[in-house]
């Protein structure tokens, strides 16, 4: 109803599994806390850093290179990417016909060409010597560090986030239940 590129089932899945992870990782906190308000406190400190390293706000390219580490514990950070990879994969369908696609590419992808995977055509090669390539570095994609071909990688991650996370606050449970 908005106009989304992508499919919608591909959407809604995405953002399913991303509130399941959510939910597990509340889950995991409430069952380490004994008390209601020390929950409610680190919850914060839990998701706030999500916001500053999954790209979504600040381009990783802009978070000094000692931080960036950060990027790979949030769960955001992959829920973000597969939903970037869904929705920007293709030309959306209102692109202006004055347009050229490699306009899009270049503003997606970083550069002129994509394969049939997805893959830029050519080098990647950092811009700032004039002439030197028709790729750059400020494409949504690489400033973002979102790559097509780890797509399934994004989602196993947040599938193994979700299942170990769930198993954890299980363990801690049944370790709380046995010492009642």
């Amino acid at each position: 109803m908005v106009g989304f590129n992508g499919s919608f089932v591909v959407l809604a899945s995405i953002t399913t599994l991303f509130g399941l992870v959510a939910a597990s990782v509340t889950l995991l906190i409430g069952a380490m806390v004994t008390n209601v308000e020390v929950g409610i406190q680190l919850t914060p400190l839990v998701f706030v850093p999500q916001l500053l390293f999954a790209g979504f706000y600040i381009p990783i390219d802009d978070i000094p290179v000692y931080m960036r580490w950060a990027q790979y514990l949030c769960s955001l950070k992959y829920a973000v990417n597969l939903l970037l990879l869904e929705e920007m994969k293709d030309l959306p369908e209102s692109w202006p016909s004055e347009y050229n696609t490699s306009m899009y590419t270049r503003a997606v992808y970083g550069c002129d060409e994509i394969d049939s995977d997805y893959s830029c055509i050519g080098d990647r090669l950092v811009t700032g010597i004039p002439g030197t390539s028709k790729t750059t570095d400020f494409g949504l994609f690489p400033r973002t560090d979102v790559f097509y071909e780890h797509t399934w990688l994004y989602v196993g991650i947040l599938i193994g986030i979700f299942v170990l996370f769930r198993l954890g606050s299980l363990g801690i449970l049944v370790h709380k239940a046995s010492n009642f």
